[in-house]
This record gives structure tokens, sequence and C-alpha cells, in this order.
């Protein structure tokens, strides 16, 4: 089998044989099962004699869902190729705002996930579509966060980075479900009206949210119970400040160090050993070795934030929470990436550090578990 993606408007319509359409309701991917298979596939079907392609699409997720008010756009044109039979398909995104009755039709049952589930009628073609269609609104989210860079970059890192599963936007607002560690929600909002349109999405199986604004927190928490919370103030590099020189002989860190420094947080709670081992595998790990220990570090985060500072305290008072820190500000910006950190307010040191090595701080910010 061979599938090959086209701009859109390089096949003609009398080409197309189908139209397949991603579709979404409340943040969630819509897929329907048929009267003759215990399977799930999503929307999509073939075009009838003389039909516009994009009609086949619209004919066809409301045949297939019972959709009644959506906004629908095509992604891309793809063909697949099998035992040398060539068909052409044109590859659609819907975000549908009403659901209706389910029409009569072969269609059984219409369900809704948070990501593809496993047992698929088309299970060789369907997670690629899918990824297509998620790089394609990626794109779009991606575009619209870099209005404001200082803001969403923490966002903007995640969404590079990891598996994103779902995006739902208002306006110039987004909310984004992706998996590093856990699955996280991540939402980016300056607008009351926005956001409360936004969250009408989440549900009980949204309990991860990062980089959470004060004004959102009472919102989304409403009357769960909270499992754990970590509270600190985003900081962002100001490039008009010079960097210090940096004293100390700076390594990049192994795999092999994360259950070294697991062992010597003080944010158990928060992380494990398989996220240190991938964030030093994905992001920047940075360290100082003196009499072969390692005795200070910094890791970025999945958000690409600056981390785990830490220097054991025999180690202290040398200046090695300065050099590692500056160390990882120059490894940032030489990738032409944005440095920035999260500090607990009460940290008052390495507050300080972070203020003496050109950080500036942006706004207060929570990452909490809801059960």
């Amino acid at each position: 089998m061979e599938i090959k993606f086209y701009r859109i408007d390089e096949v003609s319509n009398s080409q197309f044989n189908f139209a397949v359409i991603f579709a979404t309701y409340k943040g969630k991917w819509i897929f329907v099962k048929y009267e003759d298979r215990n399977t799930w596939e999503v929307p999509g079907g073939h075009r009838e004699k003389n039909e516009d392609i994009n009609v086949t699409a619209s004919r066809e997720l409301f045949e297939e869902t019972g959709a009644l008010n959506y906004e629908i756009e095509p992604v891309c044109d793809y063909s697949v190729t099998i035992d040398e039979i060539t068909t052409f398909g044109r590859l659609l995104y819907a975000k549908v705002n009403e659901m209706g009755s389910l029409p009569d039709s072969e269609i059984c049952e219409v369900s809704f996930f948070n990501m593809m589930p496993d047992n698929l009628t088309y299970a060789d073609i369907q997670p690629i579509l899918l990824r297509k269609v998620l790089d394609f609104l990626s794109g779009k989210v991606l575009k619209l966060l870099k209005k404001d860079k200082t803001r969403n970059i923490n966002i903007i890192n995640f969404i590079r980075n990891y598996p994103i599963y779902t995006f739902e936007t208002v306006g110039d607002s987004v909310l984004v479900r992706g998996r590093s560690d856990e699955v996280w929600v991540y939402i980016s909002s300056k607008s009351y009206d926005e956001f409360f349109k936004l969250i009408h999405v989440l549900d009980g199986d949204d309990k991860c949210f990062a980089v959470i604004e004060d004004w959102m927190l009472p919102y989304i928490v409403k009357n769960r119970k909270i499992k754990s919370r970590l509270t600190s103030m985003k900081l962002v590099y100001d490039s008009n400040v010079p960097l210090p020189t940096v004293k100390s002989h700076i390594v990049d860190l192994s795999a092999a160090d994360a259950p070294y420094i697991f062992e010597n947080s003080k944010y158990k709670e928060y992380i494990s050993i398989e996220y240190i081992e991938d964030r030093i595998k994905n992001g920047i790990g940075l360290g100082i070795y003196e009499d072969e220990k390692l005795v200070a570090w910094a890791i970025t985060h999945d958000d690409g934030a600056i981390g785990f500072l830490n220097v054991l305290e025999d180690y202290r008072r040398k200046g090695y929470g300065m050099d590692v820190t500056v160390a990882m500000i120059k490894r940032l910006l030489e990738l032409g990436e944005l440095p920035f950190v999260h500090i607990e307010e009460d940290n008052v040191k390495s507050m300080n550090l972070a203020l003496k090595a050109g950080f500036r701080k942006d706004r207060r910010v929570h990452w909490i578990k809801l059960n």
C-alpha cells in the first residue's frame, strides 16, 4: 500500500472516489461504527456521479453522524494505491457545533474519543490521515499563538515537542490536549467570553492542567478536588541584559544521570525518573561536576522552561547555580529559543538568581492535577 498527499486542487473533481472527514464535537473526535462491523472509523464515503467532492463531504458528515451545524475545511487531497489500483480522496476537518439525530443509514453507533481508538476499520490508513490533520491544525494554532510568543511560549513548545490529541479554538483563544508524562491540558486566553466557551469541552477525563493563570483557576477546578498543585512565577529572559561570564566547566547530562537527579529533587511528587530521562534526551540538560560527582544541574521541561535547577548543599556559594543558569540561557539563545523559567515565589534565592541573570517577572501560573 502506498499513500501520497497532494495540495488542494491538484486532483480534479472527476478523479475523486471518496471524502474522509476527521470531525470533533465538544473537543472530542467523532468515530462511527457500521452495523456489520465491530470496528471504528471516521465519517466519510463515496462521491456520487457528478457530485462536487466538498458536497460529498458535507453529505456524508450529516448522514453518518447527524451533524447539523459545523465548520468544515479541506486539509489536503490524497491517493491510496493497493495492488496497482489507485483511488483518490479529499481529507477534511470539521468542527461540529450541533449534533442531531442519526439519520437512517448503515451507521449503528456514533461515539466521541479524546484520541484515536485502537480497533480501527482502516488501521493502516486512518492514523496517517489523522497525523496529517493534526499537523494542519497545529500550523494554524501555532500561527495564532505566535501573535503573543512571550505569553504562549509554554504551549508553543509543548505542541512542537509532544503528541497532541486535540485542538480547540474560539477566536484567539486555544485549548490543547497532549501527552508528555501525563495527558495535559493547556489553555491560552485573554478573553473571559472565549475562555468560557473553550472550557465547555472539558470533562472528568481532563485531570492535568498546565500553566493555568490565576483568573482561570476557579472555573477549571469548580467543585473538583485538587490532588496536587504547584504555583510559580513565570519569568522571561530580557535580551537587553548582558549575560555574565560562565566560570565553571559545563557538561551535557545523560539519561544515566536521571535516577541521581530524581533522588536529589524536592519535587518528587511532580516528576518521575522516566520524565527526567525524557527531558535529558529530548530537551537540554546541563551540569557541573566536582570531585567526580554531579553537584549542580538544570534541565528544560516539556514546555521548554528552564527547570530542575539544583546545587547540592555542600557545593553552594560557589556560583554554580548562576553558571549553569547562564549556560542554559546561552544554549537556548543559540537555538533561537526564548529562555524562560518558573520559580515558586517563596524561593527567594532562586528568584534573586533569576532576576540577576536577566529574567523579568511575567505572570503567576499553576499546574494542577484533579481527582
